[in-house]
């Protein structure tokens, strides 16, 4: 994910559960699946629009990047991540929200951490 020069807002700025990065909005771990998956980390980017989500699928886990706009508009694809990368992602995560006061997403993402042990 590249890094943003542009000043993150904190926490409280956000009432939907995530916090923002630059021009990207982290989200936390959706409490019920939609589809069959269960959404574990969502990133998306407001310039250009794009979307990465981490979930799980009866069992397995993957990422889903799309592409919204720019020159790449309408370029999507799915790929299997290892429980290991998945917990990594999910604990990095955590510090990234802790770090911006965040700790009630943080600790939902460790709980989801745990339970992929």
């Amino acid at each position: 994910m590249p890094v943003s020069r542009r000043p993150s807002r904190p926490f409280s700025d956000m009432g939907t559960g995530g916090f923002w990065v630059g021009p990207w909005l982290h989200e936390g771990p959706e409490p019920e699946c939609g589809n069959g998956k269960r959404v574990l980390i969502r990133r998306l980017c407001f310039g250009p629009a794009e979307s990465w989500v981490w979930y799980g699928l009866d069992g397995a886990f993957f990422r889903e990047v799309r592409v919204l706009e720019g020159a790449q508009s309408g370029k999507a694809g799915v790929e299997a991540v290892g429980r290991e990368e998945i917990r990594r992602l999910l604990e990095e995560e955590a510090l990234l929200c802790e770090g911006r006061g965040g700790s009630d997403i943080a600790e939902r993402l460790r709980a989801e951490a745990e339970k992929i042990r």
